[in-house]
């Protein structure tokens, strides 16, 4: 997004850049944190907003050896969806239509946050674009370099680049909110058609305790709040290697305690099949391109 340059048209003349703060927080319970206050960009859309998120995890990994406890809190934008699909505001790249049949947070769940540093060097979910069938197309394996003919079409075909690829990978954070069920914004200026999780808590080297989510009549704010109450991991299971173990065990905890994992209607899954089978397409069509 270049405020400079389109500020004015959006009604919101801006000058310079989003930026995250982070900071060092001591406590008296246990070591410093490392906590982030994010919040992306609005008038974007997937790739843009994965893009910057990026860079986060990309300095969140190169102080996991100092920092293991680390928080990411803010407002991520994850908006592209439902009506904000029509708006040439809030939906800018493909994924306005390759997304068909998910919510933004949904789509940065399974193919950001559920892929860990440790499932390889380039994060294969985003760059087959969120679909299997183009995750075993391109099949973009850790120990080798793709040639240049190779990687020119699978950064055009997911639409990040590579060095997104290789930075968007998680060290171990998770949610313990569902992508759906705890919506924090209910915009009542498109007649309550549009609401969306835009706020995340993300968690890494912490057990939740307890957590409250409110401001459900949107007075003190236009979105939601969530509060967490955490207590620190033991620092020898992280040492140990078990810390993506124990990331796996609480992504597929929260998952079933908030009933993320139940199964949507079937309109939902007629859209999503729908967008498959066209993305399918378009997939074939590049395979024979490549056989020349």
């Amino acid at each position: 997004m270049d405020w400079n340059k389109d500020g004015e048209k959006l009604n919101e003349p801006r000058e310079g850049k989003r930026y995250t703060l982070v900071a060092e927080v001591k406590t008296p319970f246990g070591p410093p944190i490392l906590c982030y206050c994010v919040h992306l960009e609005v008038f974007s859309g997937i790739i843009g907003r994965i893009s910057q998120f990026s860079d986060i995890l990309l300095d969140s990994t190169s102080n996991i050896q100092t920092h293991p406890y680390q928080l990411i809190f803010g407002d991520l934008n994850t908006l592209g969806h439902s009506i904000a699909r029509l708006s040439p505001k809030f939906c800018r790249d493909r994924y306005r239509i390759l997304s068909l049949g998910i919510t933004e947070s949904e789509w940065w769940d399974k193919n950001l946050f559920d892929w860990h540093l440790k499932d390889g060097e380039i994060n294969l979910k985003l760059q087959s674009g969120g679909f299997k069938i183009f995750k075993s197309l391109f099949s973009l394996k850790n120990d080798c370099c793709l040639k240049e003919k190779e990687l020119s079409i699978v950064t055009t075909l997911s639409g990040f680049p590579i060095d997104v690829l290789k930075s968007a990978r998680n060290p171990g954070f998770y949610d313990p909110w569902s992508c759906t069920n705890d919506i924090t914004i209910h915009n009542p200026n498109y007649f309550g058609l549009f609401k969306a999780k835009l706020d995340w808590t993300l968690l890494r080297g912490f057990d939740v305790v307890n957590r409250w989510i409110g401001n459900h009549d949107y007075n003190a704010s236009d979105h939601k709040y969530l509060m967490v109450d955490i207590k620190f991991d033991d620092l020898q299971d992280m040492v140990d290697g078990k810390d993506k173990e124990i990331w796996e065990k609480r992504r597929i905890y929260w998952k079933n305690k908030t009933q993320e994992n139940k199964k949507s209607g079937g309109i939902k899954n007629w859209v999503n099949f729908i967008g498959i089978i066209s993305v399918g397409l378009v997939g074939l069509g590049i395979l024979r391109l490549m056989k020349k």
